[in-house]
Order: C-alpha cells, then sequence, then structure tokens
C-alpha cells in the first residue's frame, strides 16, 4: 500500500492515547508526530511502502541549494582592482 494522508498528532497526544491509536494503527491509520510544531516521527504500520519527501523537505532542500557557493570560475582581468572598482559604486550611488 501507497501512503496517502497523515495524520498530524502531538507528542503528548500520542503518549495519553497509545492504546486507542494502536487500535487505529491496526486498522491502517499513519501517523506523524509534532512536537512544539516541528515532525518528530512517522508512525506508520507494517506492509506500507514509505515515501517520505514531503513539502517541508523538499523546502529544506532548496534552501540549502539556494545557499550553496557558486561552482564556476571567475574570469577577472590581472590587473584587476576591487578597491577600486568598489569605490567607483560608491562614488556613483553616494554622489554629492
Amino acid at each position: 500500500m501507497k501512503i496517502t494522508k497523515y495524520t498530524k498528532i502531538n507528542l503528548r497526544d500520542f503518549r495519553h492515547n497509545l492504546t486507542q491509536l494502536k487500535d487505529s494503527m491496526v486498522e491502517g491509520e499513519v501517523y506523524r508526530v509534532y512536537e512544539k510544531g516541528t515532525p518528530l516521527a512517522y508512525i506508520i504500520p507494517e506492509g506500507y511502502d514509505i515515501d517520505l519527501n514531503t513539502e517541508q523537505e523538499k523546502k529544506v532542500k532548496a534552501f540549502k541549494e539556494s545557499l550553496s557557493m557558486p561552482t564556476g570560475r571567475v574570469n577577472r582581468p590581472k590587473d584587476f582592482d576591487a578597491d577600486r572598482e568598489i569605490e567607483k559604486i560608491f562614488q556613483e550611488r553616494y554622489k554629492k
């Protein structure tokens, strides 16, 4: 079976209602346990195909990719002077 829907549950509620949740898991219910809004665990009954790619995980991957440095090499002239270029930019921006 493929998991199509998770039931979100707080860790405290999960602990307090463990017997009832066990019975619903026998019927095939899948739980995603949270603690203070952070996903903590997936409780999945045996017999399911597990695919944990969620939207949040996709967002985390995209965020990490956006932070990565460019891998290409920058070709600049040998007589390039960064201080001079920055000074030009400041002079243009803050002309008096």
